[in-house]
C-alpha cells in the first residue's frame, strides 16, 4: 500500500459507509491521497460551483490554496472568471498544478503563484478571493488569519468564498467504529507521513469521526467559533463559556465540534446534516459517568502564539452536581 490517488478513493468510499475514526494527518502534509480525498467530495464541490457561478463572471480571482488538481480554480474557468491568481505554498502541489495548467492549456487564464500568502503579492486587486483553508474545527488551519490577511488583495468591494464558518460543540460518548486491515494499514501509512513532516511522534490531540450517530450526543450543540470572514476586525481570539444540562445518565468520553460552512450567504454546508469530506472533531478527554441535573460548564478559548498562524484551542471542562464540583478535565489543541 501506499499513499496515492487509489488509496484517497477507498478511503473516501468507506468513510460514505461506516463510522470511522481517522488520525487527521492532513494537519500535518497533504498527500496525494488527501487531494483525492477532496476531489471526490461532490457535496463540497456542488456547494461551491454553485457560489462561484453567481459571483466570478467576467472578475478576477485570488485563490488561496488551490492544491494539486486545481478542483476550485477550474471550477472558476468554467464560470467565466477574466483572470485567477492562485496562491500555493506546498512546493509538490505547485509543481503538479503547473503542469495541470500547462496540459489543459489555460496560461492565459491561470497564474499560479508559489508561496504564503501571508508575504506574497498577486499583480492585481482581485473581485472575490476563493479557499477551502477550513478544517474540521473551522478555524484550526488558520483560516481566521491567512483570509484576514487576503483582504489586502481584493478592491474595496471584494468578496470572500466562503463567507462565514459556525463551528458546533457538543459534549458526546464515542461510538463504535468500523475496522479491519486495510483501514488499520492505511492510518498507519498516513500516520509515519504525519511523523515524518513533524519529525517527531506525538498523539494526535484530536480525530476526525465520519457518520457519528445522533444517539451518541449527550446534549444540544452549542456555538464554539464564529469566523466571519468578510469582517475586516476578523481575529482568531476569543473566549466563550459553554453551559449543557445533562438530562439522563451518560459516559461522557469527549467533545464533538463541527462546522457549518457558509459558501455564500445563501449555500451552506453543515458537515453533521450532509455527507461531505469535512469530518466531525472528536476530542477524547478522561471519561466520566454523567448522572440527570448535572452541569457541565466548558470554558473555551481560542489564541495565537507568535510561533504558528493557526491558532490553539483551550477546553477547560467542568462537572457540577448539587452544587459541588465532581469532575474537571483540560484538553488542549496547541500547534506552537
Amino acid at each position: 500500500m501506499r499513499i496515492d490517488a487509489e488509496l484517497g478513493a477507498t478511503l473516501w468510499e468507506l468513510s460514505r459507509k461506516h463510522t470511522l475514526l481517522q488520525p487527521p494527518t492532513w494537519e500535518y502534509v497533504y498527500t496525494e491521497t488527501d487531494y483525492q480525498y477532496m476531489a471526490r467530495d461532490e457535496v463540497r464541490n456542488r456547494a461551491y460551483r454553485q457560489a462561484i457561478q453567481q459571483t466570478v463572471k467576467d472578475k478576477t480571482v485570488i485563490e488561496i490554496g488551490p492544491g494539486s488538481m486545481l478542483v476550485l480554480t477550474l471550477l472558476c474557468v468554467e464560470a467565466g472568471a477574466k483572470k485567477i491568481y492562485a496562491i500555493e505554498i506546498d512546493e509538490e502541489a505547485y509543481q503538479q498544478a503547473q503542469k495541470l495548467v500547462q496540459a489543459k492549456e489555460l496560461t492565459d487564464k491561470i497564474e499560479l503563484l508559489h508561496g504564503s500568502s501571508l508575504n506574497i503579492d498577486v499583480p492585481e486587486k482581485g473581485d472575490v478571493c476563493i479557499s477551502e483553508v477550513i478544517g474540521c474545527i473551522g478555524g484550526i488551519e488558520g483560516a481566521a488569519v491567512l483570509l484576514h490577511n487576503a483582504h489586502r488583495f481584493l478592491k474595496p468591494s471584494g468578496v470572500m468564498l466562503p463567507s462565514r464558518c459556525l463551528t458546533w460543540l457538543s459534549p458526546v460518548v464515542k461510538p463504535e467504529f468500523y475496522q479491519d486491515a486495510f483501514i488499520n494499514q492505511a492510518h498507519s501509512l498516513l500516520t509515519e507521513e504525519a511523523y515524518k513532516v513533524a519529525g517527531k511522534r506525538f498523539p494526535f490531540p484530536y480525530y476526525s469521526i465520519t457518520n457519528f450517530p445522533d444517539s451518541n450526543l449527550i446534549a444540544p450543540p452549542q456555538l464554539f467559533e464564529d469566523l466571519d470572514f468578510n469582517d475586516p476586525n476578523l481575529t482568531t481570539d476569543f473566549a466563550r463559556n459553554l453551559t449543557f444540562e445533562i438530562q439522563h445518565d451518560a459516559s461522557f468520553d469527549g467533545l464533538l465540534l463541527w462546522i457549518e460552512l457558509y459558501v455564500d450567504a445563501t449555500t451552506i454546508l453543515n458537515a453533521w446534516s450532509c455527507e461531505t469530506g469535512w469530518a466531525t472533531a472528536y476530542l477524547p478527554v478522561e471519561p466520566f459517568a454523567l448522572k440527570p441535573n448535572d452541569k457541565m460548564q466548558i470554558a473555551a478559548q481560542s489564541k495565537l502564539t507568535s510561533h504558528s498562524f493557526r491558532p490553539d484551542y483551550l477546553f477547560d471542562i467542568s462537572v457540577w452536581r448539587q452544587s459541588q464540583l465532581v469532575y474537571r478535565y483540560k484538553k488542549d489543541i496547541v500547534w506552537s
